[in-house]
């Protein structure tokens, strides 16, 4: 399918070509340069619009990962039951990955990194990190990417020991989700939310598909 350029993505999202352009330099929108003008594969923009629901707090986000995964959440009744109400929504949805995407923008920063490719493989071996994501071994996807959690006090010393060189969306080849509470990545809530925020149809797909294997209540699945 032949790419299309920024004003005819804008009329395809309903937005102005400029924020089109934001979108682009802000990683949220996948674009690849074409001699001096940005491409975009229409494909893409189905994942890439605007989010369809508000973020939820980082306490309430990770009380409704809890809540999904069939784990008591530390919240009050009222918020018990406003979360039980995301997750049937969730499961009712044609496009979980979406509701994900926009629920849990709050959850953790998301920091992304370039580092050289040499030192990928001890990077992800490191105890700081917890991979997760398109690095989790149940994600069944291939990628050059690293994903992982770290808490924000190991951050300054990762990025001297690896040299690592903040970078957008389109450069970066690490992931970090910046947390203080440092989840199961194995967890499939986890999972479906780390692989729903890349934007890609590969990852959407996987995550949506985790959710529709999960049977109401949070029950651990198969793959």
């Amino acid at each position: 399918m032949a790419l299309i350029g920024v004003r005819e993505a804008a009329e395809r999202l309903a937005i102005s070509p400029r924020r089109v352009q934001q979108r682009i330099e802000d990683g949220t929108l996948p674009a690849v340069r074409v001699g001096s003008q940005w491409a975009i594969d229409p494909a893409r923009l189905p994942l890439a619009a605007p989010r369809s629901s508000r973020p939820l707090s980082p306490r309430m986000a990770w009380a409704l990962l809890d809540v999904l995964a069939g784990v008591e959440p530390t919240v009050a009744s009222t918020e018990r039951a406003r979360l039980r109400t995301y997750a049937e929504r969730l499961w009712s949805a044609d496009d979980p990955a979406a509701l994900l995407r926009a629920w849990m923008a709050r959850r953790a920063e998301r920091a992304e990194f370039r580092v050289a490719a040499g030192d990928l493989a001890d990077l992800r071996d490191d105890a700081r990190l917890r991979p997760s994501g398109v690095s989790a071994e149940t994600s069944f996807i291939v990628s050059a990417t690293f994903e992982a959690y770290a808490v924000p006090s190991d951050v300054p010393s990762l990025v001297d020991d690896y040299f690592l060189v903040p970078a957008d969306r389109q450069d970066g080849n690490v992931v970090l989700h910046v947390t203080t509470v440092v989840p199961d990545t194995t967890a499939w809530p986890v999972l479906a939310t780390d692989l729903a925020e890349h934007l890609g149809s590969r990852e959407s797909a996987r995550a949506n598909e985790l959710v529709r294997l999960a049977p109401s209540g949070g029950q651990e699945v198969s793959p």
